[in-house]
C-alpha cells in the first residue's frame, strides 16, 4: 500500500500523529513513569541552569538564554514562584526583550552565523 500523497498530506500525517499520541497508553506501570519524570526533573535542575546567573539555560552546560525557558512554569516544571523561575524571567526580560518584544534567542555570533534569513520577535501574552 502506497502512502497518502494528496493535497491534504501534511494534515492527514499531522491526525494520525495526534491520534496515536492520544490513545497511545504507556507500560511499565505509572511508579515507573514517576521515576523517570523525576530523573529527568533531577538532571535539568542540575545540568540546565546556571546558579550564577541564577537562570536556566539552552542546554546543558550552556550559558545561552532561549525564550522557549518561559515555559518551564507555565508546564508544570517548577512552580511559578520558585527563585529559578524568577530569575530566569528577568534574565530574558533583560537580554532578550527589545520595544516590548521577545527575541527567542540571544543573537550571539555563533547563533547569528549558522541561521539563515532573518529572526523575528514576538510579543508575550497571557490571558
Amino acid at each position: 500500500m502506497r502512502p497518502y500523497q494528496g493535497a491534504y498530506r501534511d494534515i492527514v500525517v499531522r491526525s494520525l500523529v495526534t491520534l496515536k499520541a492520544l490513545t497511545y497508553a504507556p507500560t511499565g506501570g505509572i511508579e515507573r513513569w514517576r521515576a523517570i519524570r523525576a530523573a529527568i526533573h533531577n538532571k535539568v535542575c542540575r545540568h540546565a541552569f546556571d546558579r550564577e546567573g541564577n537562570t536556566f539555560v539552552q542546554y546543558y552546560g550552556g550559558m545561552e538564554l532561549d525564550a522557549s525557558l518561559l515555559m518551564i512554569a507555565l508546564v508544570g516544571f517548577l512552580p511559578p514562584g520558585d527563585s529559578r523561575i524568577k530569575g530566569t524571567a528577568e534574565a530574558i526580560e533583560r537580554d532578550l526583550v527589545a520595544d516590548g518584544f521577545v527575541r527567542g534567542i540571544a543573537l550571539s555570533r555563533r547563533w547569528t552565523s549558522c541561521l539563515p534569513g532573518k529572526l523575528h520577535s514576538f510579543r508575550v501574552a497571557f490571558g
